[in-house]
């Protein structure tokens, strides 16, 4: 649990708008219906990206179990750190990553 409260300490840091109680931590993540996931699991990436017929795009935080592999579908991005995830959030509001 320490690992999570470091990700949310750390998320809030960069988005100080976004408030406490919007932030979902679980297993399933593709069930939700929103538009961007960040997470360093590979298959939670693929499963959310491909859910549903709505574009959802994940981005694939940088960790030595994920450094190697390279996706294929275009809605799985990659960021190597909160800086470029942050870009990333804002590259994909803007409808640049099309």
């Amino acid at each position: 649990h320490r690992n999570v409260t470091k990700k949310i300490d750390c998320f809030l840091n960069m988005y100080p708008f976004i408030e406490d109680d919007r932030i979902v931590i679980c297993k399933d993540k593709y069930l939700f219906g929103v538009d961007v996931l960040v997470d360093d699991n590979i298959i939670n990436a693929l499963r959310f990206a491909n859910y549903g017929d709505n574009e959802r795009y994940s981005i694939l935080f940088t960790r030595p179990w994920n450094e190697n592999w390279k996706s294929s579908n275009e809605f799985v991005l990659r960021a190597n750190n909160w800086e470029e995830i942050k870009k990333t959030i804002e590259e994909i509001d803007k409808g640049e990553n099309k």
